[in-house]
C-alpha cells in the first residue's frame, strides 16, 4: 500500500508539471518575448545611505572643484544636473535591449541544453504576433502558446543584474519563478537550465519512512535556545513526555531523512547530540559516535551536547546492536584469567557486520576469523553453543532478521 501511495506521489507530481502549461499537451510552448519590469538599482539605493549633509557637501565639493578651473558657480551647477540627466538618459537607453538580448540567450541555451543531454523537446520558444503592448493582459490566451514569461530585473554592479522570470501559464494564471544573478547572458542561460529542470528533471518517488514505529519530536522549547544540554537532563525532558533519547544507529537514519520527510527531524550538521547507547559517546552528525573522552578532538571539552526525542520501541537491530555491545562491554571488563576471548571476538565481528560504528580492519578480522577456522566454527554458532544468545534473548532467527 505504501509503494502505491509512493508511485501514486511521483506520478501526480510529473503530471502537475506537464499540466502546468496546458491540459494534457506534452509540449510546452513558451512566447518568444519577455516582458520585465525595471526593479531596484542598488548602486542608487545605496547612495541613499548618505545623509542630507554629506549629500550636499559632496555636490558642493564638485561645484568648488568646477570653480577652481574657471566655472561660474551657477554654470558649474548646471554642468553637473547636465551630467546626472545625461548618465540616467544613458542608463535607461542601455536597459531597452535587456527584454530581447535575454529572450536571444535563453532561448539559444535552452535549445543547447536539449542538444546536450539528447532529450526531445518539449519545452518549445514560439514565434508571432501575440502581445500588442508589453501591458496587454498575460490571461488572454493566444494560439499555440502556453506560458508567457515576465519579471523584475535589477542592477547590482556594473553589469551585474539579478532577474526574477515569472512562467505564466495561459488561462489559469499558475505561476512558477527562477531567479538568477550575474550578466545577462549568464543570467538568461541560467533560468533556461531551470526552467528545462523543472520540466525535464527524474523525479523519485517519495522515501518510505525507515522507522515507522517511532514518533520524533525536537528538545523541549526551553532547551532548544541553549547552548548545550547535560545529559541527565535531556533524559528528564524525555521521561517528561513519554519519550526517549535516540540510539546512535537512528540517528543516522533521522539525519538522513532531513527535516521535511517522515522519519526525518531538523538535525544541524556538526552538533554533537546525546544517544541512548550509553553515556560515554555523543553522536555528531551526520553520523559518527565519538567517545566523551576522546582526545583526539580539539576543546572537545568544551562542545555544547543537544538532543532530540523519539517515541517508541527500537528497532531488531538496534534492539540487537544493544544487546550485543553491552555484554561485550561486561565479558571485556571480566578478568583475563575468566575472559572468553573467542566470545569477545565473535561479537566483535558480529557487530561490525551489523553496525559500521564498531569498525574492524581487515588485518584483525581475518585474525580473529582465523581462530573460528581453526575451531570449525562460525561466530554466531559459537554465541549460540556458549550461551550467549540465550543470556540475552536471541536467537539465531533474531540476528538473520535485524540484518535485514
Amino acid at each position: 500500500m505504501r509503494r502505491f501511495l509512493s508511485l501514486s506521489l511521483i506520478a501526480f507530481v510529473m503530471l502537475s508539471a506537464a499540466a502546468f502549461a496546458d491540459g494534457d499537451s506534452e509540449e510546452i510552448r513558451v512566447w518568444h518575448q519577455f516582458y520585465f519590469d525595471k526593479g531596484l538599482d542598488y548602486n542608487q539605493f545605496a547612495e541613499l545611505g548618505s545623509t542630507r549633509t554629506e549629500f550636499r557637501r559632496l555636490f558642493v565639493d564638485e561645484i568648488a572643484a568646477l570653480m577652481e578651473l574657471g566655472a561660474e558657480p551657477i554654470d558649474a551647477a548646471a554642468v553637473l544636473l547636465a551630467l546626472d540627466g545625461h548618465y540616467i538618459a544613458t542608463l535607461n537607453r542601455a536597459a531597452r535591449g535587456l527584454e530581447a538580448s535575454f529572450a536571444a540567450e535563453f532561448r539559444s541555451a535552452l535549445l543547447a541544453q536539449y542538444e546536450a543531454t539528447g532529450k526531445p523537446q518539449r519545452v518549445l520558444v514560439c514565434n508571432g504576433a501575440y502581445f500588442a503592448a508589453p501591458d496587454a493582459p498575460a490571461t488572454d490566451r493566444p494560439e499555440n502558446v502556453d506560458v508567457v514569461a515576465s519579471g523584475t530585473w535589477s542592477n547590482i554592479d556594473g553589469d551585474t543584474v539579478r532577474v526574477t522570470a515569472d512562467f505564466a501559464m495561459i488561462g489559469t494564471g499558475r505561476m512558477i519563478s527562477f531567479t538568477a544573478q550575474g550578466n545577462v547572458p549568464s543570467v538568461a542561460r541560467n533560468i533556461a537550465f531551470q526552467l528545462f529542470d523543472f520540466y525535464e528533471k527524474h523525479r523519485f518517488a517519495q522515501p518510505e519512512n525507515p522507522h515507522p514505529q517511532l514518533e520524533l519530536r525536537p528538545a523541549l522549547p526551553g532547551h532548544q535556545s541553549r547552548m548545550g544540554v547535560p545529559r541527565d537532563v535531556a533524559i528528564r525532558a524525555c521521561e517528561s513526555q513519554g519519550y526517549r533519547l535516540p540510539y546512535s544507529y537512528e540517528l543516522d537514519v533521522i539525519f538522513a531523512m532531513g527535516a521535511y520527510d517522515q522519519g526525518g527531524i531538523q538535525i544541524d550538521s556538526g552538533w554533537y547530540y546525546h544517544v541512548a547507547d550509553d553515556a560515554d559517546h555523543v553522536w555528531l552528525a551526520p553520523g559518527k559516535l565519538e567517545h566523551v573522552r576522546g582526545a583526539s578532538l580539539p576543546n572537545f571539552d568544551k562542545r555544547d551536547f543537544y538532543y532530540v526525542m523519539v517515541e517508541g520501541p527500537p528497532s531488531p537491530k538496534v534492539q540487537l546492536i544493544t544487546q550485543l555491545d553491552a555484554y561485550l562491554k561486561s565479558e571485556s571488563r571480566k578478568p583475563e584469567a575468566e575472559r572468553d576471548t573467542l566470545a569477545i571476538y565473535a561479537m566483535r565481528l558480529v557487530l561490525a557486520e551489523l553496525n559500521p560504528k564498531h569498525p574492524e580492519n581487515d588485518i584483525a578480522k581475518r585474525a580473529m576469523l582465523q581462530e573460528f577456522a581453526e575451531q570449525g566454527l562460525a561466530p554466531w554458532d559459537y554465541l549460540q553453543h556458549k550461551g550467549v544468545t540465550r543470556d540475552i534473548g536471541l536467537t539465531r532467527t533474531t540476528h538473520y532478521d535485524a540484518r535485514k
